[in-house]
């Protein structure tokens, strides 16, 4: 990813100056002016740390997807094996209650929640020595 695709991204997702300074500690004022292309050729270590602001987005909503695909996954097998909540909850310590509706849909967990999941289900599924 180069300078300018960097700045394309971070235009077309709407990320503030602010956020982008408190993640890098470049000038906010300065980035409000490099968003607004008020500035065109910022200097070599702003150009540097906004496209690895950028690429670590990136790369965290790759992993995000990945995370997301693996728990869906293992929704999917933990339903198709008939495990209870409360066979859930023992194992894992996770909220019983939580675990009911997560079963059924009613909401979406936390990441946290989602690797625990994977976590058992891959204990589940993985021949014990």
């Amino acid at each position: 990813m180069n300078y300018e695709e960097s700045i394309k991204y971070l235009r077309d997702n709407s990320h503030s100056a602010y956020e982008i300074y408190k993640a890098t500690g470049l000038s906010e004022a300065g980035l409000r002016r490099v968003l607004k292309g008020e500035i065109t050729n910022p200097q070599r270590k702003t150009k540097e740390l906004l496209i690895q602001y950028t690429q670590n987005i990136i790369d965290s909503q790759s992993d995000a997807n990945f995370i997301t695909d693996e728990f869906e996954e293992a929704i999917r097998y933990l339903k198709r094996k008939s495990h209870s909540a409360y066979e859930i909850h023992k194992a894992t310590g996770l909220n019983e209650s939580s675990l009911r509706k997560l079963l059924k849909g009613k909401i979406k967990p936390q990441r946290k929640t989602k690797e625990v999941l994977i976590d058992y289900v891959n204990q589940l599924v993985t021949p014990r020595e």
